[in-house]
């Protein structure tokens, strides 16, 4: 075949020569691939970008690095940072500490380069040759937590290995204070821990001492109050110093409060110190023994028996404040009321009339007891009748109270020796809880049980004057069911109810014998009108006045209705006199026979009637 163009040819032939003798050319000069930050510059790329690292024409190789490298630079100048350490003449010589030309992957910044600056081991390095004096929390870290790119094979453009930091906390921290506080973080904390901080002055009219010196900053200045750090170590007005009750609530009254202050010409606020200094570990730490006039100041004198009192006595060690703040106080400002510290020696008998009557400043036992003696009650200060609902009058008022209330043995746990009327009498139910009844329950039966103006038992008739006192006299009648009336109510008690000997019920006089006329009062009549054992004289002498009036109807009373004839007759014609055994002689009513012939006999001849001839047949 035979070419066209030769000329062509030839042209293309010596263009692929030049090449090939550039191409060997560059293997035997260059010395290898740069690495891959510098490669990606355009400006270094090729045979024209030598001169940018290896200078020329007068332009040394560590001139022409910082051309680029200008913090580098600077540093040197200023003698800061790792390059401004080091000695002028490595300072400047770049390709000692970092080589080049060996391939992309090749890191600039390696372990040469820390060894032969004098850091043999890069891990610790020592920060403060750089001004930063690392310690505490941060010694723990890895260089890569603050240096991100230190182990990064490619540096992303405009990174920095490990120069470029800020030593600012809040580069790395967020500011809490939100930049309401000038000036550096290290005035107040330290590595270890931001809760951790370094020695502080604290104000000298508050020393950080005993219970004070514990808690941390915001537990007494928490964010977003008058006193919280950020105001306090701001720029602006400062609040005026705070007393102990801003702080911490006050267990004690007002009153005591109040009393105690003035003795020591303090306010109310202030008076906390009279007892609790800043010294102490807690409030119960108290260190002193009030005086006389102080703990009157709370309410409660410390009259004999109390005066005498170790304050342990009262106030417990091992008791909680009243209200559970303070777990563990001595001084626990608790009621001043007996109760409190003593057991009640009624059994909660009074708790009833205490809610009636409402308790006193020194609580329920000072109603009617001294704070000297228990045993010490003074005159007026009991009310039996509103106390426990019984007045003790009459009679009862002329008993010693140990007829009730016999005294015990010894004495009880709370020293009570003055015995309990239940325990000597049992429930109490009223006058039969302490008197028999001398009548037997005979008042108590369903059809009598009832009450009189609000009076019941034994107060419906008697008073406690004497059982034989009758204020309202007596209805026979009612409870009875036997009225005394007529002659009856002319007759004296004693004539049905005949005195006796003194019983144990109390009882002088006799139970009546019966409500039946005949018990009483002899039977003429020899039981004629007895009638499945009883009599009934009422039938016939309903008068109460004398049994010779009569009430009775022979036709209405009788099984023999009186005729006209008969009603004429006097009673003696049929009711003749009877003599019985003994020559008792009655009047005999009954039986006696209805017929005729009874009372008039049979006569044959009148009973004989005539025929007529007149001849009787």
């Amino acid at each position: 075949m035979k070419l066209r163009n030769p000329s062509i040819w030839i042209a293309v032939l010596s263009t692929v020569s030049v090449v090939c003798l550039v191409a060997v050319d560059l293997r035997s000069t260059s010395p290898g691939a740069i690495i891959a930050v510098h490669g990606r510059e355009s400006d270094l790329s090729g045979r024209s970008g030598c001169a940018q690292c290896h200078g020329g024409d007068g332009v040394t190789m560590g001139t022409a690095c910082l051309e680029c490298h200008g913090e580098v630079r600077e540093d040197i100048e200023l003698g800061d940072g790792m390059h401004g350490l080091l000695a002028p003449n490595v300072g400047m010589e770049c390709a000692m500490c970092h080589s080049e030309h060996h391939g992309e992957d090749f890191i600039a910044v390696n372990l040469r380069s820390f060894v032969i600056a004098g850091v043999p081991d890069p891990a610790g390095f020592e920060h403060e040759l750089v001004g930063y004096e690392m310690g505490g929390a941060h010694l723990a870290l890895e260089c890569k937590e603050c240096h991100v790119f230190a182990e990064e094979p490619l540096l992303p453009e405009g990174g920095r290995r490990y120069m470029g930091l800020d030593q600012d906390c809040t580069l790395c921290h967020l500011d809490p204070h939100e930049s309401s506080i000038p000036g550096d973080c290290s005035a107040c904390h330290v590595q270890d821990a931001f809760d951790d901080l370094t020695p502080f002055e604290h104000d000298e009219r508050f020393p950080l001492v005993g219970g004070h010196a514990d808690p941390g900053c915001l537990d007494c200045h928490p964010r977003g109050t008058d006193h919280s750090v950020e105001v306090l170590a701001g720029i602006g007005p400062k609040p005026s110093p705070r007393d102990c009750q801003d702080c911490h609530s006050s267990p004690h009254a007002d009153a005591f409060i109040a009393g105690v202050a003035p003795l020591f010409a303090l306010t109310a606020r202030e008076s906390c110190s009279v007892c609790h200094e800043a010294e102490h570990e807690g409030f119960r730490d108290v260190g002193l023994r009030l005086t006389l006039a102080e703990h009157a100041a709370s309410g409660f004198p410390l009259e004999a028996p109390h005066g005498d009192s170790a304050c342990a006595d009262c106030h417990l060690p091992e008791a909680e404040d009243f209200d559970g703040r303070y777990p563990g106080r001595v001084f626990r400002g608790e009621p001043a009321g007996c109760e409190s510290c003593h057991e009640d020696a009624h059994r909660g008998f009074f708790d009833s009339a205490s809610a009636r009557f409402g308790a006193s400043e020194a609580g329920e036992c000072a109603r009617c007891h001294v704070a000297t003696t228990f045993a010490d009650i003074p005159a007026g200060r009991f009310d039996h009748g509103l106390w426990t609902g019984f007045p003790v009058v009459g009679a009862h008022a002329q008993s010693r109270c140990e007829v009730c209330h016999p005294p015990t043995v010894g004495p009880n746990a709370q020293g009570r020796t003055f015995g309990w009327a239940t325990d000597h009498f049992g429930l109490i139910e009223g006058c039969a809880t302490c008197h028999m009844d001398p009548h037997g329950g005979s008042f108590e039966a369903p059809s009598l049980a009832r009450e009189i103006e609000g009076r019941t038992g034994c107060a419906r008739c008697h008073v406690e004057t004497s059982f034989r006192t009758f204020p309202d006299g007596f209805d026979h009648l009612a409870w009875t069911g036997f009225g005394l009336a007529g002659a009856h109510g002319e007759t004296s008690c004693a004539s049905c109810h005949p005195p006796v000997l003194k019983q144990p019920t109390g009882r002088t006089f006799a139970r009546a014998v019966s409500r039946d006329c005949a018990d009483c009062h002899g039977n003429p009549h020899a039981g004629q009108f007895t009638e499945n054992g009883v009599s009934d004289c009422l039938g016939c002498h309903a008068s109460t006045v004398s049994f010779a009036e009569l009430d009775f109807d022979h036709d209405r009373d009788s099984s023999y209705p009186l005729d006209e004839a008969h009603r004429a007759l006097a009673c003696s014609e049929c009711h003749k006199p009877w003599k019985l055994q003994g020559d008792v002689e009655i009047v005999r009513y009954k039986p006696l026979g209805m017929a005729c012939t009874d009372c008039h006999g049979v006569e044959q001849g009148k009973l004989r009637t005539k025929n007529r001839y007149g001849v009787r047949r």
